[in-house]
């Protein structure tokens, strides 16, 4: 390990060969060597998951996240990030999904269907779904009331296909999933197992309450 200090003292740069062929090096500002030595040591290699994370999280554009207008973030199982927030309709329950695709495209919903679901004469359920679709993938997110604890993702039919992921911020308790099969109603469910509301949704559009609300197309974001 070899280091170098500027004339000013000021800058310390550390360079060692990790292993043949891989050469690594850390500069400081206002550090002295022995600091910069010690953090060298505490270099580690990073596994690939710990490595996309941190580029995704890098990247600018709509995934990054403001804590306050986020309602949640998360990642899908092909390792898709997702950011959920409150649009910037502050009148309205407003979600906006945002959406890093693993092959470096982010789509996202800046639009938002609000309205009520069976079950809204009591202000319980379902408050507002937006829907996003890129290519052949459909990803859909929404707000519910506090009282709801679980979205159930169904079939038409009734058979369940499993839950979409509940995530509580700015305010709001909001759900997000990816639709994997053509038609799928979204169940919210209270503490009890009680259902206080559902909508259907489908991978071309969304229905709300039997009124067609709007899909908003995937749009690639800037710079992404």
């Amino acid at each position: 390990m070899k280091y170098a200090e500027t004339s000013d003292s000021r800058v310390v740069t550390v360079i060692w060969l990790e292993k043949p062929g891989e050469l690594v090096g850390l500069s400081g500002v206002g550090l002295s060597v022995g600091e910069m030595l010690s953090i060298a040591e505490g270099v580690r290699p990073v596994s690939a998951a710990e490595f996309t994370d941190l580029v995704e999280r890098s990247k600018p554009g709509g995934l990054d996240a403001d804590p306050a207008d986020t309602v949640g973030e998360g990642q899908f199982p092909d390792g898709s990030r997702w950011v959920l927030r409150q649009g910037t309709d502050g009148s309205t329950p407003s979600p906006e999904l945002n959406v890093a695709i693993t092959d470096d495209t982010e789509v996202s919903s800046s639009q938002s269907s609000s309205g009520s679901s069976s079950g809204s004469e009591s202000g319980r359920g379902l408050v507002a779904v937006t829907t996003v679709e890129y290519e052949d993938r459909t990803f859909a997110a929404g707000f519910v009331t506090d009282d709801v604890v679980a979205v159930e993702l169904r079939q038409p039919d009734g058979s369940v296909l499993g839950n979409a992921e509940v995530v509580t911020g700015a305010g709001h308790t909001g759900w997000v999933t990816e639709l994997d099969v053509p038609a799928t109603v979204a169940v919210a469910l209270d503490a009890n197992g009680n259902e206080v509301g559902r909508t259907t949704l489908t991978r071309s559009g969304n229905i709300l309450d039997g009124r067609a609300a709007v899909t908003t197309p995937a749009t690639e974001v800037p710079g992404s």
